[in-house]
Parts: structure tokens; sequence; C-alpha cells
């Protein structure tokens, strides 16, 4: 293989290996940081709604830290080619929000504990919902320029109704946050929404992966 053979073959596969060391290296950090959060939401004097929800926020970022991961594996299968601006942007804006996701809480609960700083976390998570949808939709549009039909119609769709719940939870999430001002109540609801979005995530990715293996096992070889 000639040296031009090889740079053609490492560009090729540039966005692809972009994505996946960089999901690996933010998921070891994120679980450095998921225990120092644990850490702070669980130590103290006594047990107070503040600790309660801090644990509710470790356990809604955990989540989607994980679900980050399952996406992006998931996501790679159809990604080609050089890597681009505007995959470096949207990955960097996707760890910006997954460290904050622990960093946030983490600076709160070390500084002065309360439900009036944790609630900004929300915004956090919404821009997480945001982040990972804008990066979905950005290798949908260069799959289809570049690599047409790759993909099946079936996880074609089901990426699209995934992007639109991620928009939805940003939506909801913005919403809890705002609420929090008149009624600290939301602030339980908004971090409940974010749990259970994150696990309903993590199932369709799962149901993704599985369109994915019927399409490999119905491919002709």
């Amino acid at each position: 293989m000639t040296p031009f053979e090889m740079v053609k073959e490492r560009v090729q596969s540039q966005a692809h290996d972009h994505w996946h060391e960089f999901s690996v290296i933010v998921a070891s950090a994120d679980i450095l940081l998921a225990l120092v959060l644990l850490g702070r939401a669980t130590t103290g004097m006594h047990v107070d709604r503040v600790h309660i929800v801090s644990v509710g926020i470790a356990l809604a970022s955990i989540l989607a830290t994980v679900l980050a991961y399952y996406s992006i594996q998931v996501g790679i299968l159809f990604v080609f080619g050089p890597l681009g601006l505007s995959e470096v942007l949207t990955s960097f804006l996707v760890v910006a929000a997954q460290l904050g996701l622990f960093l946030w809480p983490a600076h709160v609960l070390g500084a002065q504990p309360d439900l009036h700083g944790l609630r900004h976390w929300l915004l956090l998570f919404a821009l997480f919902a945001f982040a990972g949808p804008l990066a979905n939709r950005n290798a949908y549009v260069k799959r289809r320029k570049h690599h047409p039909g790759v993909a099946s119609e079936a996880f074609e769709l089901h990426q699209r109704g995934d992007r639109i719940a991620g928009y939805v939870t940003c939506v909801i999430m913005i919403g809890c946050w705002a609420l929090t001002f008149d009624w600290e109540a939301w602030m339980e609801i908004g971090v409940g929404i974010a749990i259970i979005s994150a696990i309903g995530g993590i199932i369709s990715q799962a149901m993704t992966a599985r369109i994915l293996t019927a399409d490999s096992l119905g491919s002709p070889s």
C-alpha cells in the first residue's frame, strides 16, 4: 500500500475514529465526576430535600452519560469520511453538556447546597438533550449527501424519532427551570423527567441496535 493510499484510508475513517475515541475519553471522565458527585450528594449530617434531589441529579447524569455513549456507538456505524468542522463543534458541545451535568451540582453542593443553585442543572440537561440530536442531525445530513441509501429506512425513521424526542425534552426542561422560580417542586419534577427521558433514550438505542442487527442479517453478503 502506497503512502497516498494509506492517507486516503485514514481520511475515510477519520470522523468515525474521532467519535469513537471521543466517547471513550468522555465516558471515562464522567465516571470519575459521577463518583465525586455521588460522594457529595450522599454525605452530610442529615438527609434533607437538597440531598435527595442531588441523588436524583446524579442518577440522571449517569444515565445521560450511558445514553450518550450508547447512541454514539450506534450512530458511528454510518459515519464516514474526513472530520469536518461541524462534527468537531457538535462533539465539543456534547461533551460540554455532559461534563456540566456533573460539575455544576458538585460545585453547588461543595459551596452552598440549596435548590436555588441546583435548579440551573435543568438548563444543562436541556443543553444535553439538544446537543445529542444536533450531532445526530449533522451526521444524517452528511450521510444523505455523501452516502445516500447506506442506512435502512427503518433506521433513519427511528433516528428521526429520537431527535424529535430530544428536542421535546429540551423544551420541557427549560420550562421546568423557568417554573422553579414560582414553585420549587418543579425541580423534582424536572429531575424525574430527566431520568425517565434518559432511560427511554437508552431503550430506544437498544431498539435501534436491534434494527441494525436485523438489517445486517437480512442484507446480502
